[in-house]
């Protein structure tokens, strides 16, 4: 991809999506069908975006050079920042449809996506790698998938009760996490697109969580308490970066990880995965709203697999193949609060969790020794602790805004005990680690006639500590984080349009020691980009 025709094209797609924003277009509206005089309701939304982004920095040597896991492994973490010079590193047109068949009682709903990006399509800027492996390749460049598809029921229960339930595809929250979702108790609810979470940095975690089938209900037994639970069917892996992708910093972790070369000359390849099994996940929660208060209770329980890598298994003495290794049956109870003063809501949430994975570094399989993902993992586990505060604020309309709001989320985690395998906890690890993230986004409307603007500004940073109870999910590394500032702009409630400028900041160096240990630097720190979309929905 070269520099100056990658800078060119993003310029020329940059004045095309102001100009599109700025057409003058009817007002939104959803294909709706006449059903005649059935009760029945049906609509059909569908949503195009095209976006682009744009490395601003070159790779930085400090981070592809670095050697890794004792040397065995040259830029075992570096081929997605080498594959990427500066220039165009995402070139996407996304497509999204949703039908939705109801009546008073009854639904259902099914929704999909496709994309297709012309970067991934082509070859890479590397020397080392010529083309994307192939599952880097449909997971970034070209796809399709089915989201929700599920049916619903909802009505009266008895006298005085509500009640709904949902069978199939679909995505449910519990808890109050804003953010750091990994932290909390959603994190028993499902995978989520972690892709997403890092091309938008302060994207809220409800936004990333990805559907699975499964059953859910929700009670309503008075307007003070309400009940629900829900049973996977199945499980899945969170999207992850495809090995190779631009913001993926371990390549032998997420979709497309490939072969893996040592210093001996041979090839380490990537084996067949130790994965969670389907069945075994489900939870419950209670929510209890005191009479004549704002304050509402919540009380959860929940056993889950988790749905990115807890360890990685090397098998010797050949050397010849790794495996990515998901730890099952980890328990977890929580309790949450939400309460509204004024123009703030204030929420807070703790649970703990039993037989979890600690984060550990490469274990290595010899011969006839048992290796999997439960009574014989060689990941460490243990118990942990977990705490999110939130807020959400109001603006108050005023000289310098319209409105708008501003979002924070503190979030802790202590490893109380290791239960297992002690020796392969990484090393770098601490017992505690915090993190903050702010979103902050005043709003403007009707600049011009049938146009609202609004100013997005993050920051997100791990303020202490390096977690041994989360690994990444926000904890990623230590005194360090990412920034970012965008515009957005809404024209007659159908064209959207936003540009946003992305930072990486702290001390940087490559996500892995020599010794094989987690480094807690920025991984990312020569990977800043500007990213600009349109979109519209019909």
């Amino acid at each position: 991809m070269n520099n100056q025709r990658g800078l060119a094209t993003f310029t020329r797609a940059a004045l095309a999506t102001a100009i599109c924003a700025a057409l003058p277009l009817s007002s939104a509206s959803a294909m709706q069908f006449d059903l005649g005089d059935s009760q029945w309701r049906a609509r059909w939304d569908n949503t195009i975006k095209y976006s682009l982004a744009y490395r601003l920095h070159g790779q930085d040597s400090a981070i592809t050079d670095s050697p890794t896991a004792g040397g065995l492994y040259p830029n075992i973490q570096s081929q997605g920042d080498n594959n990427f010079d500066r220039g165009l590193v995402s070139n996407r047109l996304d497509v999204f449809s949703e039908f939705d068949l109801s009546t008073a009682n009854y639904g259902l709903r099914v929704s999909g996506a496709a994309w297709y990006d012309d970067v991934y399509n082509k070859n890479t800027d590397s020397g080392l790698q010529e083309d994307f492996l192939d599952d880097t390749r449909e997971l970034h460049g070209r796809d399709a998938e089915i989201l929700d598809a599920f049916v619903f029921v909802r009505g009266a229960v008895g006298e005085s009760s509500q009640g709904t339930l949902r069978l199939g595809r679909h995505s449910l929250i519990y808890g109050e996490s804003l953010f750091y979702g990994g932290n909390g108790i959603a994190n028993a609810q499902g995978p989520s697109d972690i892709v997403k979470l890092l091309s938008v940095p302060g994207t809220q975690f409800k936004e990333i969580l990805r559907p699975v089938n499964q059953i859910s209900g929700q009670l309503q037994i008075n307007p003070q308490l309400s009940v629900g639970a829900y049973y996977q069917f199945e499980w899945e892996r969170s999207n992850l970066p495809g090995a190779g992708s631009y913001l993926s910093d371990v390549d032998a972790v997420g979709e497309g990880s490939g072969s893996l070369f040592t210093v001996f000359g041979s090839e380490t390849r990537h084996g067949k995965d130790i994965e969670a099994k389907d069945s075994g996940q489900g939870g419950l929660q209670v929510r209890y709203k005191p009479e004549d208060t704002e304050l509402e209770l919540g009380f959860y329980a929940a056993q889950y697999h988790d749905k990115a890598p807890s360890g990685l298994y090397l098998d010797v003495p050949s050397l010849a193949t790794y495996r990515q290794v998901f730890a099952e049956d980890i328990k977890t109870v929580g309790a949450s609060f939400s309460t509204a003063s004024g123009p703030f809501n204030f929420a807070g949430e703790a649970s703990l969790r039993w037989n979890a994975p600690l984060v550990s570094n490469l274990q290595v399989v010899a011969p006839g020794m048992a290796a999997d993902n439960s009574d014989d993992a060689l990941y460490a586990k243990g118990k942990t602790a977990h705490i999110n505060l939130s807020t959400i604020y109001l603006l108050p309309p005023n000289q310098l805004w319209d409105g708008g709001s501003v979002i924070a989320e503190l979030a802790w985690n202590r490893t109380l005990s290791v239960t297992d395998n002690r020796a392969a906890l990484d090393s770098n690890t601490t017992r505690d680690a915090t993190a903050l993230r702010v979103l902050a986004e005043p709003a403007y409307f009707q600049v011009a006639d049938g146009l609202d603007l609004s100013v997005p500004m993050g920051f997100g940073v791990v303020l202490d500590g390096r977690s041994s109870a989360v690994s990444k999910a926000g904890f990623g590394n230590s005194h360090a984080g990412d920034w970012s500032i965008g515009l957005k702009a809404t024209y007659l409630q159908r064209w959207d349009f936003g540009i946003n400028y992305v930072n990486f900041f702290g001390k940087k160096g490559a996500g892995l020691r020599e010794d094989g240990d987690f480094s807690y630097e920025q991984s990312l720190a020569d990977r800043d980009f500007v990213s600009v979309y349109v979109k519209t929905t019909f």
